[in-house]
């Protein structure tokens, strides 16, 4: 394929699907990354380690909420299996 081809084949596909032309400010994006990082700084300061009755009522809802979603896909694979069959 020719460069006049791909160059014809590169406009068609920018109308058919009009892209979004990114631009990235070189210049602004060290202050981006510094105010980024600060505000996960400021997340994790916020934020605590949680105490052991946090941490297993956290673990059981976690724990019942994986039962039940086994639980499902248990059931509608043995759905399916007796459809297929």
């Amino acid at each position: 394929m020719s460069m006049e081809e791909e160059g014809k084949v590169e406009q068609k596909l920018e109308k058919k699907f009009k892209l979004p032309k990114i631009r990235i400010d070189l210049k602004s994006l060290p202050q981006k990354i510094i105010h980024t990082l600060r505000e996960f700084k400021r997340v994790i300061i916020v934020s605590k380690k949680p105490d052991i009755d946090e941490l297993s009522e956290i673990s059981k809802i976690s724990g019942i909420g994986i039962l039940v979603i086994g639980f499902i896909g248990f059931l509608l694979q043995t759905i399916f299996r007796f459809l297929i069959k």
